[in-house]
């Protein structure tokens, strides 16, 4: 019983690998929206009697590059690189800004993927220390 205590909790590690999943399906996510936007070659919005005009093969290459840094810091986060967590918390935090900007055209969406970028957000930066020893 005495050695038990000394030895970290993987809960918070738990946490931990949630978060780098997390990620990689969120880039797999923008990856999807940016091919979809890529290969579309216009695209108007009509919301609550505004129209929005925006070059998405721009925005698609955009959604790319950023789903594929996402996937690839994602993997770093599982597999515990030093490098990936304050990548991640910049990128997790990017991504939800991207979204809060984009809530008037996808609220439901927006909303879902803000949702689980604070999720993220909470394993990444609650407890570190001790899910880096569980790691």
């Amino acid at each position: 019983m005495e050695g038990s205590r000394n030895q970290p909790s993987t809960g918070w590690a738990s946490w931990i690998a949630f978060a780098g999943l997390m990620m990689m399906l969120i880039g797999v996510f923008d990856i999807i929206a940016g091919l979809a936007a890529v290969f579309s070659d216009t695209n108007i919005w009509f919301k609550g009697g505004e129209v929005v005009v925006f070059d998405f093969t721009t925005w698609g290459i955009i959604a790319i590059i950023f789903g594929l840094l996402l996937i690839g810091t994602g993997w770093g986060i599982i597999n515990g690189s030093g490098w990936a967590r304050g990548v991640a918390i910049v990128l997790v935090f990017l991504n939800a800004a991207a979204h809060v900007v984009n809530f008037p055209a996808h609220e439901l969406w927006s909303f879902l993927v803000i949702v689980i970028d604070v999720f993220i957000l909470f394993a990444l930066t609650a407890r570190w220390h001790n899910a880096q020893e569980a790691l």
